[in-house]
């Protein structure tokens, strides 16, 4: 009987080697390959504030820039910036404020993540930049300053996006993205057939859980600490005027797992805690000792 314990541990160990890429696999399958999951995670960043602010300054920097170009000659240049500020920031918070805002957001978030999982799944797909199109409402926003100020001619909003994610690294994850999403939910299951199995095939079910607990524990402490760390790499890589919206998509679209690891974690802890030191949850070998 007692040669089964080491098999138990060896078993224990291995389900805590796999609780990591049994949490990755299942991420990828409910939120990184789920555009419709995707838009619904980051849909209320539409009202988000950093992100609203982040956008209302670039939207009223690029409009009034490019509303220049239709200042009447008699006026000077800083005379209808001046005109020009308040009321394009007027329409900018309204826009920002309204239904056609949130749509728009969502269309672009949609589009963003086909393209996304298009470049981690096809290795010979069409390399397009990984950004937010909002092109559409600055347009908006320049034609309706322009008939605000009885402007007849047509103003052109240049290309307006926020990369989101910088393409050579989506594409240099390729490979361990496939391998998760091929493997699927057979991690989890293995995770959770390697600790039935370790409990029911030691001897001594404490020690095991023990060190189900301990291992889960360390993992999940590392595993968080990387999320924290591959979230500040992540928008450390795209432009810094496309920062903060990057960092408010990526916060967002990672709030799930980082929420299940901190669960996890506490709850590996408690349960060590209490094989470790509560009376009466080690029970006494023949000599009187705790196994």
């Amino acid at each position: 009987m007692a040669s089964r314990q080491p098999i138990a541990q060896t078993l224990a160990v291995l389900a805590c080697v796999l609780l990591l890429p049994a949490l990755a696999a299942t991420w990828i399958s409910a939120v990184a390959t789920n555009t419709d999951t995707y838009v619904r995670t980051v849909a209320p960043l539409a009202q988000d504030r950093a992100v609203t602010d982040a956008v209302s300054k670039r939207f009223t920097e690029v409009a009034i820039d490019n509303l220049m170009a239709v200042k009447p000659a008699p006026v000077s240049t800083s005379t209808f910036r001046e005109a020009l500020e308040p009321v394009v920031q007027t329409e900018v918070a309204n826009l920002l404020s309204s239904d056609q805002f949130a749509t728009v957001w969502e269309q672009a978030n949609r589009r963003l993540h086909r393209l996304v999982v298009m470049v981690l799944e096809d290795n010979d797909a069409v390399r397009e930049p990984l950004d937010l199109d909002l092109t559409e409402l600055v347009q908006r926003v320049i034609d309706d300053v322009s008939a605000e100020l009885g402007v007849s001619s047509v103003v052109l909003a240049p290309q307006f996006t926020y990369q989101m994610l910088d393409p050579d690294q989506v594409d240099k994850a390729r490979a361990g993205f496939t391998l998760l999403e091929e493997l699927g939910i057979w991690l989890p299951v293995a995770w959770l057939v390697l600790s039935v199995a370790a409990l029911v095939v030691g001897v001594r079910r404490t020690a095991v859980g023990s060190t189900l607990s301990a291992g889960s524990a360390v993992v999940l402490g590392l595993t968080a600490a990387a999320i924290a760390l591959g979230k500040r790499w992540a928008v450390d890589q795209v432009p810094l005027e496309d920062q903060a919206v990057a960092r408010a998509v990526i916060d967002q679209v990672t709030e799930d797992p980082v929420v299940w690891v901190w669960v996890g974690l506490a709850a590996a802890i408690v349960i060590w805690l209490t094989l470790r030191f509560v009376p009466g949850s080690r029970p006494a070998n023949a000599r009187g000792t705790y196994a």
